[in-house]
């Protein structure tokens, strides 16, 4: 642990005292390969050629590997995808195909040369194949109301698929009134009125299907959730959410395992989830992956979640007989931090392989006799989406960071890791901001990680500097290329490459930090004294400079984010996204259940009409007065924009400079590419104008500036950096 006056900058393990050192890491770490002519900088426009991999699956002999590629496109103004087979020998080119490439969920058919995927091809989601060497397509189900998961017995042409379930709402007369129930109904049930009236939901199925046969029904005592095939194909291990437990927010949380029988068609419960009480916590379980080879199986237990944070981030492991019941046992059970819940499980037969985020790193955990050590596959970058040959001598995995934009890496053996696709050549050879991690105490000493996106290698100053405060609160904003692109397009590494550092502290309520990270004592207090004491710390080593300060958000950052701008005031601008003005309205718009199992679990106090005062200390909009930051506000039309107005009414009463942006046909996540592209360009323009007192020059943003001087003067108040 580091006090004030010790490191800035913590770098993969080790401590970079001085700010002279940081820049030589920097220049080092983050270096592009020399040229006669500068390379050109990352703007706004190159996130829309960065391409991510959102398929990827190897062949069960370690030989092939098929991935597919995502880029968000301008020219389409949707997302566009491109699926490739390409072996994993050194040398062996990249093979375009087409059959995949509106698929999901792509996986090898066990010892065959054919690819099996969901596709929506055909109506609902159905079940294909693709042989990649007769290019031929195979539709090998034909099932209502759709199928959302699907997995091959690991030897045989047996699958196993889950039909989705769905909501029916009631045929009520339009004349007839409904009688609501508070309990179970808020505002966005209440917008449609049939929908405060809902009956159940119908279950997903379980099937299992066998060449040349028809589906075989699996019996589970309740809505299934998952399943895992044993080696043999013998059984399936399920968990589901058992018939009995009660409608409620947490319903789907509240599950349990059991065990198959394919040829007895026996379903036997192991154990069965326990509903919360006044004075127990309840028990959650799931999991089932199957050990190589045995009748054993990897199982998780919780207790029920705060939902405010993250859900079941510390669940318990351990491996158990998946022929005897979970009572009748003594397991060994292993605490873990595993982000996100559904966190893949690799089982070997003496270790059990764990692809989770630590320290805000996607990366390989190795559970073996209770102890837990951390796999470095991609020489200390975030590895995802990791997959094994049957052998376990050939892994494929996603290599990238805040640096290096994705790409698919194949390790063989012992060797070290080699870069399989070329998909982002291009923008790896564009200058990308330094990044580096950042460690500082907070006011009651505990220390916080963050990272810090810099301008340039070798000047030694003050920069301006936006803070971006990331959504959850548990979402650890993640060593990965450009990820904020994922939710709402902030521009952060093209701001950073026009003068403005930035810098994003993973406060408290953050996942895969730990407990004393993940948990705070209160829903403000350390979360803000964690983001401010930060920007101290970056101002009082001469990184951030104090009459330059930015703050940002989404979601939750969108909340605090503003929450901290009222109670410090010392930002010159600010944008935020897809968050809330005020807890109390929050509270009334939500279902009273929603109410009393989350928002109150998160704030630790009783219902707004006992005592309301810590809602309204909670609002940012009851605290806009004498508030001196200019405010950004962007909101979809089918996302919180009900939620956040209030915060754009408050500024305007009170003379904040202001703008409110709302997009049609988007939810909580921006996603249409041209729409993304108008909000990174405001984004960026707008923190350049407050902050740096830069313009563009464009004479189509002339109306733009045109309104911001207009507000930069009102009231004879000058709120702009000179």
């Amino acid at each position: 642990m580091l006090d004030d006056e010790a490191s800035l900058v913590t770098t993969r393990g080790r401590f970079v005292t001085s700010w002279s050192v940081l820049l030589t890491f920097a220049a080092l770490a983050f270096s592009r390969s020399s040229s006669s002519a500068a390379p050109e900088a990352f703007g706004v426009a190159d996130y829309f050629q960065v391409r991510r991999v959102a398929e990827l699956a190897l062949s069960g002999d370690g030989q092939q590997v098929a991935y597919v590629s995502e880029m968000s496109s301008l020219t389409e103004d949707e997302t566009v995808r491109q699926a490739y087979v390409q072996g994993t020998k050194p040398s062996s080119p990249a093979r375009e195909i087409d059959a995949p490439v509106d698929a999901h969920d792509v996986a090898w058919v066990p010892h065959s040369a054919r690819l099996a995927f969901l596709s929506e091809r055909s109506g609902a989601s159905q079940l294909f194949t693709y042989d990649t060497q007769s290019l031929q397509t195979h539709q090998l189900t034909q099932v209502a109301p759709g199928i959302v998961r699907y997995r091959f017995a690991p030897r045989t042409d047996a699958v196993a698929f889950l039909t989705s379930g769905s909501a029916r709402p009631l045929d009520v007369p339009h004349s007839a009134g409904l009688l609501v129930d508070v309990e179970a109904t808020g505002y966005s049930e209440l917008l449609e009125a049939t929908k405060a009236a809902r009956v159940p939901a119908a279950l997903s199925q379980l099937f299992v299907q066998r060449p040349g046969m028809a589906p075989q029904l699996v019996e589970v005592p309740g809505d299934v959730q998952d399943f895992q095939w044993s080696a043999d194909a013998r059984w399936l291990s399920v968990t589901y959410v058992g018939s009995d437990v009660a409608p409620s927010v947490l319903r789907s949380y509240r599950t349990s395992i059991g065990v198959f029988d394919v040829a007895q068609k026996q379903f036997v419960v192991l154990a069965s989830a326990q509903a919360r009480t006044s004075t127990e916590s309840g028990a959650l379980y799931w999991g089932g992956e199957w050990l190589p080879n045995t009748r054993s199986i990897v199982v998780r237990r919780a207790t029920e979640p705060n939902l405010w944070i993250g859900d079941i981030p510390f669940p318990e492991i351990a491996v158990v007989d998946a022929t005897r019941v979970l009572s009748e046992q003594q397991p060994v059970w292993t605490r873990v931090e595993l982000y996100p819940r559904d966190s893949r499980i690799i089982p070997e037969r003496s270790r059990v392989l764990i692809e989770t985020r630590v320290r805000a790193r996607d990366t390989l955990l190795s559970l073996k006799e209770g102890r837990i050590s951390n796999l470095q596959l991609g020489g200390g970058k975030s590895t995802s989406r990791v997959q094994f040959s049957e052998n376990l001598q050939t892994a494929v995995f996603v290599s990238e960071s805040l640096s290096s934009p994705p790409e698919v890496y194949v390790q063989a053996g012992s060797r070290s890791p080699r870069r399989l696709s070329t998909l982002n050549s291009t923008i790896a050879d564009l200058t990308l901001p330094a990044v580096a991690e950042i460690a500082w105490r907070s006011s009651d000493g505990v220390e916080i990680a963050g990272w810090l996106l810099l301008p340039d290698q070798k000047s030694k100053r003050a920069w301006p500097l936006v803070t971006y405060i990331h959504g959850g609160p548990g979402y650890a904003f993640p060593d990965q290329f450009a990820p904020s692109m994922a939710n709402w397009p902030y521009p952060l590494e093209a701001l950073a490459l026009r003068g403005v550092a930035i810098f994003i502290p993973q406060y408290r309520g953050t996942l895969s930090f730990g407990t004393t990270i993940a948990r705070p004592q209160r829903l403000d207090r350390e979360p803000i004294e964690d983001v401010l004491s930060g920007i101290q710390h970056l101002v009082t080593h001469g990184v951030a400079d104090a009459k330059a300060l930015g703050i940002a958000g989404h979601s939750h950052g969108a909340w605090l984010g503003p929450l901290i701008a009222t109670r410090s005031n010392i930002f010159l601008a600010g944008a935020f996204a897809e968050g809330w003005s005020n807890h109390a309205s929050l509270y009334e718009l939500y279902s009273a259940e929603f109410n009393r199992e989350i928002q109150e679990r998160a704030l630790g106090e009783p219902s707004l009409y006992a005592r309301p005062q810590r809602y309204i200390e909670l609002s940012p909009d009851l605290h806009f007065e004498g508030l001196r930051t200019a405010m950004l506000f962007e909101a979809g039309l089918e996302g919180e924009v009900m939620h956040m107005v209030g915060m754009p009414k408050a500024a305007r009463l009170f003379g904040v400079p202001s703008e409110f942006f709302v997009y049609p046909g988007t939810g909580h996540v921006l996603s249409r590419p041209r729409l993304q592209r108008e909000s990174a360009d405001r984004i960026l323009d707008w923190f350049l104008y407050w902050l740096c007192a830069i313009e563009d020059p464009d004479p189509a943003k002339s109306a733009q500036y045109h309104r911001w001087h207009e507000m930069d003067h009102r009231d004879g108040v000058r709120v702009r950096a000179e």
